[in-house]
């Protein structure tokens, strides 16, 4: 996770002050308990893009011979992986 701790519970109250402001929306709960539940959101994400990553890396190792042999540049192919894995996991990056 690329996030300390500190930082997601920031964007958390971030993200609570913002739809506060909406008035179609009604909390049901106190603001701590919301911003806990926005913050974990955040790490499942957060969580769930390293998981694409280490993939993604796994997959291009499989063919960095040929890339070598090509001359290709391997970031432009890792994230080409990457965002298929996104794609094909309805995941957003």
């Amino acid at each position: 996770m690329r996030l300390k701790p500190e930082k997601i519970d920031q964007l958390a109250a971030l993200v609570y002050a913002a739809l506060k402001d909406i008035p179609e929306l009604t909390f049901n709960g106190e603001k701590n308990d919301i911003t806990a539940a926005i913050a974990k959101v955040i790490e499942g994400d957060l969580r769930e893009e390293d998981e694409l990553d280490v993939e993604a890396q796994k997959l291009l190792d499989l063919h960095a011979d040929d890339l070598r042999r090509t001359g290709a540049s391997t970031a432009p192919v890792l994230r080409k992986i990457k965002d298929k894995l996104a794609r094909d996991r309805g995941f957003t990056l």
